[in-house]
């Protein structure tokens, strides 16, 4: 069976890009900001709601006042007659220490085969990380490891 596809509007792209910036304005202020009825907002986000299109509504910390301003994406090149792919998601989940947090674990193309996005505190806790933790996976045979210098 496929699965129903949500066909939106410029209306539903512009409320979407309106809470993506701000996932704490109102109905009135998003009303105010696209100059369209109150009612038409509510609707909308509720039916996106309703549909899944709008999964979940989040903050974006600022991680240097938290301590955690290392970013980093560690690409990982995995041998694939040793992985269990749910267990080895699980076992990532339960890697996720005070100096390190996980924010994604994506499968991909390419010269690698999945990456991890994460930040820590500083070097040193992502080179722990990476020897400590990622490397205890005999399902890893290599890591490649990229440090953001700026991010937007």
């Amino acid at each position: 069976m496929l699965e129903q596809i949500f066909v939106m509007d410029e209306k539903d792209r512009i409320i979407i890009s309106i809470l993506q910036e701000n996932s704490k304005l109102s109905t009135r202020q998003i009303s105010k900001k696209t100059q369209l009825p109150i009612t038409t907002i509510h609707n909308r986000i509720k039916k996106m709601n309703k549909e899944g299109i709008i999964k979940n509504y989040t903050i974006v910390p600022d991680y240097k006042k938290i301590g955690m301003s290392v970013l980093a994406y560690i690409f990982l090149k995995v041998d694939y007659k040793k992985l269990d792919t749910k267990q080895f998601k699980l076992d990532l989940d339960n890697v996720i220490k005070p100096d390190g947090i996980i924010e994604s674990l994506s499968y991909i193309t390419g010269s690698t085969d999945a990456v991890l996005r994460i930040r820590t505190n500083n070097i040193e806790s992502l080179n722990r990380f990476l020897i400590s933790e990622i490397r205890q996976f005999d399902s890893i045979i290599g890591t490649e490891t990229h440090i953001v210098l700026i991010e937007h």
